[in-house]
């Protein structure tokens, strides 16, 4: 069996959705693209220089030496090799939100796993997103001549008429109505990469740092291809409050300062660690002998003010949620 995601090197998703299992999720998606979790202790840390994201490293150690992770994840997987080598039934298991974006035609091959167990019986499903996704979505520059119109535009988007747009497009063009349900065109259903990027033919076209719309509810989306929320993942939907994250942080408003220090800090340390994870999990470097190496270097890079910054912005959302 291989485990793969559809770009990139490492599984970078698979990984992420391993916080959970590790005892490091119970933050939400967001806290994960910010390396940030809080702790039994009620403590917020960060999570790559956590000893836990050691454990998850060795795990992926172990499905790379077991040939579960592929070397393709290392030296980049194109998503039409990827699709294709799904068609011949070479990928067992893979990270996205459906098994349609490997190709309606091998779905019936898969089923959905909501959340895997951890070695110390932790189970969260840690990539659920907040109720506000984002906290920055479109800008306005100064060269901008017209920002009463701009503003006039983003309203719309955030309005009922606009987020139907965005999502469904146009009557008659993108999607007709049955039986009073937004269904879309067979162009779009019979899309031979799957629906959803069928869909990305015609709509879902505006994004902007995130949805530039009201995003409409899993039913609705679900309904317009004809389907079900459970019938899309697969899996079992009761699952997904059940072992659902104690609080889903949204990204957390920085101060100017706070944003030109972090944005400094980030991407050194991302940099870093993308370096470091195709190293130690390929065999390159050994991680046991070398983990407080890596530590410390995250160190010199900033990770103490980071996770310091994290905190004040984390007792500020606090302060006024």
């Amino acid at each position: 069996m291989s485990w793969v995601a559809p770009t990139g090197t490492l599984n970078w998703a698979l990984e992420r959705q391993l916080f959970g299992s590790f005892g490091m999720g119970n933050g939400g998606l967001k806290a994960n693209s910010n390396w940030i979790y809080k702790d039994k202790d009620g403590q917020l840390k960060t999570i790559f220089n956590d000893p836990k994201y050691k454990e998850v490293w060795k795990y992926l150690i172990e499905l790379y030496n077991d040939k579960s992770l592929p070397q393709q994840n290392f030296s980049g997987y194109e998503y039409a090799q990827w699709v294709a080598d799904g068609a011949k039934d070479l990928v067992g298991a893979f990270s996205w939100v459906g098994a349609d974006y490997l190709g309606s035609d091998v779905k019936k091959n898969f089923i959905g796993i909501n959340v895997l167990e951890g070695p110390n019986g932790d189970k969260v499903v840690n990539w659920m997103d907040p109720p506000t996704r984002g906290i920055s979505s479109f800008i306005i520059t100064n060269k901008n001549k017209h920002p009463e119109q701009t503003l006039k535009w983003v309203d719309y988007f955030y309005g009922e008429e606009g987020s139907k747009f965005g999502t469904l497009g146009i009557e008659g063009e993108t999607y007709n109505m049955v039986d009073g349900k937004p269904v879309y065109i067979d162009e779009i259903a019979n899309y031979k990469g799957g629906l959803q990027l069928g869909a990305f033919q015609y709509v879902d076209n505006v994004y902007g740092g995130d949805y530039l719309y009201v995003e409409p509810l899993d039913e609705l989306r679900t309904a317009i291809k004809g389907t079900t929320v459970a019938q899309d993942i697969l899996a079992d939907t009761a699952e997904l409050e059940k072992y659902a994250p104690e609080e889903r942080w949204p990204d957390f408003m920085p101060t100017p300062e706070e944003s030109k220090q972090t944005s400094a800090i980030m991407t050194d340390i991302n940099k870093y660690i993308a370096e470091m994870r195709v190293k130690f999990i390929t065999g390159k470097l050994d991680l046991d002998a070398e983990w407080d190496n890596y530590v410390a270097t995250l160190n010199k890079m900033g990770a103490e003010k980071y996770v310091e910054i994290k905190r004040a912005q984390y007792e500020r959302y606090n302060n006024v949620k």
